[in-house]
């Protein structure tokens, strides 16, 4: 170049000592210490008081559970309560080992849970909890997640396994207009709202359960009377055929009038990474389910070392940061979690590869302010990209400077470079009003050539002088002012038009 280039109630269950992981303890029905009315009553929070517990199917489809954690690494999202399944409630303790775990009773559907299915299928297998409670308040409120071995072979295939909460009749266990199930939340429907825990080519899942995937935490808020009795049935069952089972996990105290507890928000989107010296600008956009974000926290890790990683944190609303600790040179890809007093959610999907550089930088500028960002260079060649004042909104600014001045390359037309170029690129050209490219080259690199001589190019072709702005056609830049230092470096200053020009090199 100057051949530059613009360039996210306690109670306690007995361990199945045989089958038990380190994650998941579940006791059934089938146990002396437990009976239905156990169940009901860990239900029961603040607020509400239970009475004639009845229970219908299989002691095996039926019981408590501990371990389901909570925040990051959990494996049900909160720590205990009921079990209903539509095989044995035991086969959701992990690892996820089997495609199809099933277990088969012989038993009866239930007739509430095939009005919901609209009388195209028939339930069976059955098991349902009955009981009547009296809330002090208007509104009654708890907490679950359903998850399922029929994810994800049988999204759309026609056996959707039903379950229903039927608070006074009415179902509250329902994403829009349709009833939570297979169909309705999995990797396709409902995305954010879904944990896939397919094994992958190791045979190895993500979560430490048996099943195929799971909802995130959901909420059942249903309208009552205070102080009258209001009924309660909690029931899930197999559609089609007996095979493949279900089941869904019921938060210890989550029965409630009281406000239900903030929800731990869900996964951030469409995160993207920069490049920087030693850094990365990590940008996303907010998640759409779960609790109001306070923070973010946002990881870049090495693609072929996950011990390399590095991290950082911004309080919401702000939706981008600069993750610092990373090695030049090194591969990352990077992910966002949201958080807030309920804790962190789940990770975003990951960013696109970003490679840290010497000469890379990038910043969030403010676009109806102007501002300046900056490449130091390595080879005595320093450039400052200044957006002018007059847009509307952020835009992220990000580049690198590339090529060593005195060798001979086709992007400074064939001949000698002086200076080295820069490749950016502009993530809203059209917030941007003005753009200017100054590169300083310093006296070792020009010493004795003339300056009006300097010639720059662009797309390989040589820019000419600006006449009364940047040119509309290409190479979309023109020469706007060449300035000889005092110290007998150069400056000269380049024009770019940014909406025809939102990724440059020079």
């Amino acid at each position: 170049m100057l051949a530059a280039a613009v360039a996210v109630a306690a109670f306690t269950t007995a361990t199945l000592a045989a089958t038990a992981s380190p994650g998941l303890s579940v006791t059934d029905l089938t146990s002396e210490s437990l009976d239905p009315a156990d169940l009901a009553q860990a239900l029961a929070g603040e607020g509400v008081t239970v009475s004639d517990v009845s229970f219908t199917g299989s002691d095996l489809a039926a019981g408590t559970f501990s371990g389901g954690g909570s925040g990051e690494g959990a494996i049900v999202g909160f720590e205990e309560g009921i079990l209903l399944s539509t095989g044995s409630a035991v086969d959701v303790i992990g690892p996820n080992q089997d495609d199809a775990v099933t277990t088969e009773h012989d038993a009866a559907g239930d007739a509430d849970l095939d009005a919901l299915l609209g009388g195209e299928d028939l339930t069976r297998d059955a098991v349902s909890l009955t009981f009547t409670f009296v809330p002090e308040g208007s509104t009654v409120t708890f907490r679950y997640v359903f998850s399922s071995d029929e994810y994800n072979e049988f999204v759309g295939g026609g056996f959707d396994d039903v379950f229903g909460f039927f608070v006074n009749g009415s179902n509250c266990a329902t994403i829009g207009d349709d009833r939570v199930s297979v169909d309705s939340i999995n990797a396709g429907s409902n995305a954010g709202l879904f944990r896939d825990n397919e094994r992958d080519e190791e045979g190895t899942a993500p979560i430490d359960t048996e099943m195929d995937g799971l909802t995130v935490v959901l909420t059942c808020e249903a309208a009552v009377t205070p102080d009258e009795p209001s009924s309660m049935k909690l029931a899930i069952a197999d559609v089609g055929d007996a095979l493949v089972d279900s089941n869904v996990f019921i938060e210890a105290g989550s029965l409630t009038t009281e406000p239900p507890p903030e929800e731990i928000p869900g996964p951030p989107r469409n995160v993207v990474a920069f490049p920087m010296d030693g850094a990365a600008l990590v940008d996303w956009e907010p998640p759409t389910t779960g609790g109001e974000p306070d923070a973010y926290e946002a990881t870049c890790t090495a693609t072929t070392d996950p011990e390399n990683r590095s991290s950082a944190t911004v309080d919401a609303p702000t939706t981008d940061v600069v993750v610092g600790g990373l090695t030049n040179g090194i591969e990352y890809t990077c992910t966002v979690r949201a958080g807030n007093e309920a804790g962190f959610g789940q990770d975003s999907e990951a960013s696109n590869p970003v490679t840290p550089s010497e000469d890379a930088n990038a910043e969030v500028i403010d676009a109806a302010d102007g501002g300046t960002v900056r490449w130091p260079g390595s080879s005595g060649t320093s450039v400052a990209m200044q957006i002018g004042d007059g847009g509307s909104g952020q835009v992220i600014v990000s580049g690198f400077l590339f090529g060593t001045p005195g060798e001979t390359d086709a992007t400074c037309g064939g001949r000698r470079c002086v200076g080295q170029g820069i490749e950016w690129i502009l993530s809203d050209p059209d917030a941007v009003t003005s753009m200017e490219l100054v590169f300083t080259e310093s006296p070792d690199l020009v010493r004795g050539l003339d300056l009006e001589k300097a010639r720059v190019y662009k797309d390989g072709q040589r820019l000419k002088r600006c006449k009364g702005g940047p040119p509309r056609k290409p190479p979309g830049a023109c020469v706007l002012l060449r300035e000889l230092l005092p110290d007998d470096g150069w400056r000269v200053t380049v024009l770019v038009d940014p909406e025809r020009d939102p990724k440059g090199r020079i």
